[in-house]
């Protein structure tokens, strides 16, 4: 594995785990208001 492909999944990672975040947060507020 060279050193772009790495940056390119490390970037993808990221963007999953703040999509991630996003809806977990979603979940919890509407959560706590129903």
């Amino acid at each position: 594995m060279d050193n772009e492909m790495l940056d390119k999944i490390g970037k993808q990672i990221e963007l999953l785990s703040l999509k991630v975040d996003i809806i977990y947060h979603k979940l919890t507020h509407t959560e706590s208001f129903s």
